[in-house]
């Protein structure tokens, strides 16, 4: 979804977003070019080979499933990984309403 994505090197990295549609409004317009401008935190990235997440406690007992787009989504605690689905909206259009998924 946002290939390519790659890391250089291994390490913790904070993923953080750009709000266009919230800069646009800004006196003067901006758009994503700096980074001040992603300033919404959105995660945390792992990045590594096998045998530095296996010395890392944290990550020997995780519950991780296949995202929709490629990579993975890990929980810690032994627990299974909740299972997402897209939240279900109504519509109505000219008084007849539509299920979307």
């Amino acid at each position: 979804r946002f290939a390519p994505v790659t890391f250089t090197s291994g390490g913790t990295f904070k993923l953080c977003f750009c709000d266009s549609s919230a800069l646009s409004t800004l006196a003067p317009p901006r758009t994503c070019r700096s980074e001040q401008d992603y300033s919404i935190e959105v995660g945390t990235a792992h990045a590594s080979g096998v045998h530095c997440l296996v010395r890392d406690a944290r990550f020997r007992r995780v519950a991780c499933v296949e995202q929709k787009h490629g990579g993975l989504r890990c929980y810690d605690g032994g627990s299974a990984a909740p299972v997402m689905v897209p939240p279900r909206t109504t519509h109505s259009i000219r008084g007849t309403s539509y299920d979307l998924h």
